[in-house]
């Protein structure tokens, strides 16, 4: 069973402040194959969550099977060793798996962790042999397909760094790099930190 849970916040500002207002509720049976993975429907970005994910806050925030639920021991068997970067000043500590060394540079996942739980999940790279998506997004995936699945991104930034943008969906708890009209980077925040 699928069950819509993240409703857009437009919809209940309009609703709430003027009740008056006919807000059009979405279509979640055309949804219907995008379990755990948020969808755009012309108007909303929407999460569509499977019974067994509904109280979970990050039902529709991971990458295939790296969610927010992932050890560092299961990250091991599935990567390999891991480089762990200088801790943060908020205790948190960033560690860095490669995922593709075929590319140059290669792909990584990094997984900053804080009091021993994953609180951020960001896959970098040009492209990644490996099948690992988010919402049927991938690094190399153009940017279209990022706009067809969620629609247009709140804030667009330049990115300093490379020659790309910066694609912010906050309050979604997701971004995209974009770099030559490609998804080079994508980064995931824990619903519950």
């Amino acid at each position: 069973m699928k069950l819509p849970v993240l409703l857009p916040l437009s919809a209940l500002i309009l609703s709430c402040a003027f009740p008056g207002v006919n807000v059009k509720k979405p279509d979640f049976d055309k949804f219907s194959r995008y379990v755990n993975q948020y969808v755009y429907d012309g108007h909303y970005i929407i999460c569509i969550k499977d019974s067994a994910h509904r109280d979970d806050p990050n039902g529709c925030n991971h990458f295939d099977e790296i969610g927010f639920d992932i050890t560092l021991p299961q990250l091991q068997r599935m990567f390999g060793r891991q480089e762990v970067a200088k801790k943060n000043d908020d205790g948190s500590e960033p560690m860095v798996f490669t995922v593709d060394s075929s590319e140059a540079p290669p792909t990584y996942l990094m997984v900053t962790f804080k009091n021993s739980r994953p609180v951020i999940l960001q896959l970098t790279g040009p492209y990644c042999t490996r099948n690992i998506s988010f919402s049927g997004i991938t690094l190399g995936s153009k940017s279209s397909l990022v706009l067809k699945t969620l629609g247009p991104p709140f804030e667009k930034k330049k990115n300093k760094n490379k020659n790309g943008e910066l694609w912010d969906y906050n309050p979604f708890r997701f971004s995209f790099e974009i770099v030559n009209d490609c998804v080079y980077s994508i980064k995931l925040v824990t619903e519950a930190q």
